[in-house]
Parts: C-alpha cells; structure tokens; sequence
C-alpha cells in the first residue's frame, strides 16, 4: 500500500512537471525544414534569474577548473601613470645665454619657468612643446607652465632676433 501511494506522487509530480512545461514553452518554427523548437514564452514568472536572462543581453560564464589542468590567464599590465609633482625653475637670461642651460625633469611633471632678464629683451620658447613665453626687458620676469609628457631631450631657446643662433639655447631633459 504504501509503495503505490509513493508511485502515485511520483506520477503526479512528474505530471505536473510536465504539464507546466507545456505552459511555459510554446512550439515555432524555423527556417524551410519546419523543425519545432520550444522558445520561453513572454509571460513574467515567479522566476526572477529566468527574467533577467530574457532581458539580459551579456552573459557571463563560468568555465569549472579541472584539478591538474589549471588554465593561467595573463593580463597586461598597464603602465602606471608618472608620479606627477609641480617644478618650478628660475632662468636667468642675459646677452646670448641663459643661466642654467640644462633643466632636467620626469615625464608627466608640470614644469614652471620663470624668466627672468638681467641684460636685454629676451624670451624663452620650447617648440616640441609648443611653449612660448613674452619677451622681456632687463629687470622683468615672466613664466610660462607645461606639462613634460614626452621623454627626451629638447632645445629651448631665446626667439628674439639672432638670440638663438648667437647660441642663446638650453636642453630640457626629460626622463
């Protein structure tokens, strides 16, 4: 007796299974060879994963490890941003040259020159880097600000008159 009543809930919930089933899919058809697939029909369910997977277009899957086939992933990594700090360098310019003659700096550093001229008018300007300052008179000072983001070695120099071909020139180095 209690073996068929055992069957009997088998059966039934094996039944409804099915029966719910038929509900939850309706047969289409594809292409020329009228093949039936069963596609989820658009009614909500109680089934909150089964309806974000109809409206989710990216999925993401999960591949299982096998012990003893372990599966390495190398990603790139990027290289880090240059520390970026302020430098500020005073320049003294004077008839054909310029006191340093050599500014030294790290990529990514926001660069600051102040120009100063003690004998005559003069500029300073960095074509690589499109830097440009106001020419000025013995006893002004002017500035101009950058950012050092190409490394190299690049020639500033004064652009007034034959300044820069009288050898009135400088190197910044950026590393």
């Amino acid at each position: 007796m209690k073996s068929t009543f055992v069957i009997v809930i088998i059966l039934a919930i094996l039944a409804g299974g099915i029966f719910w089933s038929a509900l939850k899919y309706t047969p289409t058809k594809t292409n020329e060879d009228s093949k039936n697939i069963q596609t989820p029909t658009d009614t909500p369910s109680n089934n909150i994963s089964a309806d974000i997977s109809k409206t989710a277009s990216n999925t993401i899957e999960t591949v299982p490890v096998v012990p003893g086939n372990d599966i390495k992933m190398e990603y790139p990594v990027p290289d880090s941003p240059p520390e970026t700090t302020l430098k500020t360098f005073t320049l003294k310019s004077f008839s054909y040259g310029f006191e340093p003659k050599e500014i030294r700096v790290h990529r990514g550093d926001t660069v600051t020159i102040v120009l100063t001229s003690t004998d005559g008018f003069h500029g300073f300007t960095i074509d690589d880097y499109d830097v440009h300052s106001d020419t000025v008179r013995t006893g002004n000072t002017t500035q101009v600000t950058f950012v050092a983001n190409k490394t190299g070695t690049y020639t500033y120099y004064c652009p007034v008159g034959s300044h820069k071909e009288n050898g009135m020139v400088g190197k910044l180095i950026v590393e």
